[in-house]
């Protein structure tokens, strides 16, 4: 299966070196404070939903910086947990449990958010009547 993670792009290098930890198990991760549980890694069902979710949580962030979406391949039989306290139910994403190895880590864009003149990130990827 296929799943996109958002993280600020100052961590894709380790990343791609080390894989994705939940920050509980030893990493910096948690760009949003809503993202309370630190033992798991949210994914994104769809890059729109990542890129969606990048506008929402800007909000915590409000200086400019750069985030990364990754592509993230995990095995057909990792189980995908909604997130009721996010709002969130599976058609947009939810979270799993445990690492993924770097060698099923993709980067795939870079965006930077909260530049002062910039349209959010959707208004950029998403333009009117383009899906």
């Amino acid at each position: 299966m296929v799943y996109y993670h958002v993280t600020p792009a100052k961590n894709v290098a380790s990343i791609l070196r080390r894989g994705l930890i939940p920050k509980g198990a030893g990493s910096r991760g948690g760009y949003s404070p809503a993202l309370k549980h630190t033992t798991h890694i949210y994914l994104w069902t769809s890059l729109k939903s990542a890129y969606f979710f990048m506008d929402e949580m800007s909000e915590y962030h409000e200086e400019p910086h750069k985030l990364a979406v990754l592509e993230v391949t995990v095995p057909q039989s990792t189980r995908l947990y909604a997130d009721p306290e996010m709002g969130l139910d599976l058609s947009d994403g939810g979270f799993i449990r445990g690492v993924i190895s770097p060698a099923n880590v993709k980067l795939l864009d870079v965006v930077s958010v909260n530049e002062p003149g910039l349209p959010t990130v959707m208004e950029r990827k998403y333009p009117r009547g383009v899906e």
